[in-house]
């Protein structure tokens, strides 16, 4: 039976299934799962088990763990479950499989017995942008937004949370997480961790934890203490000159299975993506370290300079750090 774009599947090999977004070739079908991810599947792999037209209404891809709005009202107090009282931040490769060319889905992951009403905003050039305002139920995620590897390799975010519940509750305390995502390295694939909340791999990163955020809480409402640490309020400053190593063992796991063209493709997407976030970042300077060998790769990037990015100046880096093997970038004086 032949796959087509908007067929409903399920898959051979695996639990649970999606509908098919388009086909990549004549043997990989995309296809699109109730999280509200798109991985590649072999249509091999895949059974149809109905045609979907393209105007059929769809589950929302943000609702959370199928099992937790049906069992919010009748499941036993939380301190029987198996639930971290921990807010997450989840970051899902959009494509798994080619995690230094993939854009990325941002979830907020509800892991608590609580309500969540909280503000998430991307911090910019000593402002604040706002990218979600909501409230989420207990035990649920949401898809916040896809960035690319050049935004999300930049981005700070900034989450002010407060927990609640619809019944009569002890007083909790506000809580306000600053996350600086420049420090993780997106198009490593070892990066990307099993989890209980996701199909794919996934970074978690933790926003706020119930246990600990009102633990023996002073009430500081009436000295009008309730503020920020001074070092949160500050936006963090992006270093003059970053450092980008395009050595392709330090891009993907298993080199070795690549050819040649791909190996420089996935470099070059690296440095693509690198120039263009540490433009956006506005950074002085980005030194890319791209070896000696046979001089392919630093031709390439060059050659990307001058034809694309002229209006930016480049040179050797320092003789003495990189030898030959790296080249400057300069941004702005």
């Amino acid at each position: 039976m032949k796959i087509q774009a908007g067929d409903r599947v399920r898959f051979l090999d695996d639990v649970g299934g999606g509908i098919v977004k388009y086909l990549s070739g004549k043997e990989i079908a995309m296809v699109e799962t109730e999280e509200g991810f798109e991985i590649p599947v072999s249509v091999k792999k895949l059974v149809k088990v109905s045609e979907t037209p393209e105007n059929v209404t769809r589950q929302n891809p943000k609702t959370v763990k199928p099992a937790a709005e049906e069992t919010e009202k009748s499941s036993p107090p939380a301190s029987d479950q198996n639930i971290s009282e921990t807010m997450f931040l989840g970051i899902v490769p959009v494509n798994p499989f080619s995690i230094a060319l993939s854009d990325f889905y941002v979830y907020l992951v509800n892991d608590t017995s609580w309500h969540m009403m909280f503000v998430m905003s991307e911090e910019q050039s000593d402002n604040l942008h706002l990218m979600a305002s909501k409230i989420m139920e207990p035990l649920t995620k949401m898809k916040i937004a896809t960035l690319a590897q050049s935004q999300i390799s930049k981005a700070v975010l900034r989450i002010s949370l407060l927990p609640f519940r619809k019944e009569p509750y002890p007083y909790q305390t506000p809580a306000d997480a600053l996350l600086d995502l420049r420090q993780y390295a997106f198009y490593k694939q070892k990066i990307f961790q099993e989890n209980d909340f996701f199909e794919s791999p996934a970074i978690l990163i933790p926003v706020y934890s119930q246990k600990t955020e009102n633990r023996n809480e002073p009430d500081l409402r009436a000295k009008g203490q309730i503020d920020l640490p001074e070092e949160q309020k500050k936006t963090p400053k992006f270093p003059e000159t970053e450092e980008v190593d395009l050595h392709i063992e330090n891009l993907v796991e298993n080199p070795g299975s690549l050819t040649p063209s791909e190996i420089l493709n996935i470099q070059m997407a690296r440095f693509t993506t690198a120039l263009e976030g540490a433009i956006l970042a506005r950074q002085k300077r980005i030194i890319f370290i791209h070896g000696v060998g046979n001089g392919r790769l630093k031709y390439e990037i060059r050659k990307t300079l001058d034809e694309k990015y002229s209006h930016l100046r480049y040179q050797d880096a320092s003789y003495q750090e990189y030898g030959f093997g790296a080249t400057m970038v300069i941004l702005r004086h």
